[in-house]
């Protein structure tokens, strides 16, 4: 009961100065502004608000700063239902564990801007609110000039920023990494043309394994007569250099002046006896360098294993 009391004439005896000190009760000219470096953020990382109090007004702003951070800001954030992110429960105890400061208000900082100042904090904002549901969600910041929350006090209100709250990154990235391998089983259905073209197009992009992912170089290394003496010559440790200097041979082709490209013709045969597929695929590409502008029609063989064509070997016709 006393030090019930004794709290009570103290926060009275503090009020009546800080009445004395600041008698008016007219608004100081502050602007609040919140900023976030990036626009999607995961569930259990941090989520950093840059927070800055300017002075918009002709004269110096004094304020005091807090030891307890909490005391000054304050955050809102709103799913795009309007449903408002509740505080964590370890936060709501750090607070009740620290209202102590409140009693320290004589330690508090004194800080004043001048005209066209600014004062700032970075302020974790995964930290204080139990977020843990994905979604789009809005941020307004809030100042306190001082502490104690009485009628000379003024609250200020920041701008809005919205932000896209993913799932943890773990869940993200094993997400990503089972499309990933959808689309390669989806791949592993394209028709014999389709995979000229997915070759085709993969150079284009520069997409090395994709460009690579359907050639038998061992079979396609043959219609290159200096490459084919060299790897057939070659012992089987030096056959991956030859290997190695084939393919960036194979990626040297000047793609960037493909223009288009479209297949023509496809024809597709079964081996009865054995039951093996092979196609031929005719396909023109058209090459472009500057006003030069030259087509070649290729003829590509593939064979298919399983449920997959290679292509293992391919001539070139200028027309």
């Amino acid at each position: 009961m006393v030090r019930r009391i004794f709290f009570t004439i103290y926060m009275c005896v503090f009020a009546l100065r800080l009445f004395a000190e600041y008698p008016t009760l007219e608004a100081p000219s502050l602007s609040v502004q919140v900023d976030l470096l990036q626009r999607t953020y995961y569930i259990n990382e941090p989520i950093p608000v840059y927070m800055t109090v300017v002075n918009t007004s002709a004269e110096p702003v004094r304020f005091s700063l807090a030891q307890q951070i909490f005391l000054n800001f304050d955050f809102r954030v709103r799913s795009l239902q309007d449903m408002q992110v509740k505080e964590r429960d370890d936060w709501q105890l750090h607070k009740l564990a620290s209202r102590q400061d409140i009693l320290q208000a004589e330690a508090a900082r004194s800080i004043t801007l001048a005209p066209g100042e600014r004062f700032g904090r970075v302020i974790d904002i995964a930290e204080w609110l139990r977020l843990i549901d994905p979604g789009v969600y809005e941020l307004t910041g809030y100042f306190w000039m001082y502490p104690q929350r009485a009628s000379y006090d003024y609250r200020y209100e920041s701008n809005r920023k919205r932000f896209l709250l993913e799932a943890p990154r773990e869940v993200v990235e094993a997400i990503a990494l089972e499309k990933a391998t959808q689309s390669e089983t989806e791949v592993k259905r394209m028709s014999a043309d389709e995979t000229v073209d997915y070759i085709i197009s993969a150079k284009r992009r520069g997409d090395w394994d994709a460009y690579f992912r359907f050639m038998d170089l061992t079979r396609l290394i043959n219609v290159f007569h200096q490459y084919r003496a060299r790897y057939v010559a070659a012992d089987l440790a030096s056959r991956s250099s030859v290997m190695d200097d084939f393919k960036n041979f194979l990626r040297a082709f000047p793609s960037e002046q493909i223009d288009h490209h479209f297949v023509q013709n496809v024809t597709v045969t079964r081996d009865e006896a054995t039951l093996n597929e092979s196609a031929k695929v005719e396909c023109m590409i058209v090459y472009r360098t500057g006003q030069l502008v030259e087509r070649k029609i290729y003829h590509f063989s593939l064979y298919r294993k399983l449920d997959r064509w290679y292509v293992d070997s391919y001539y070139v016709i200028n027309k």
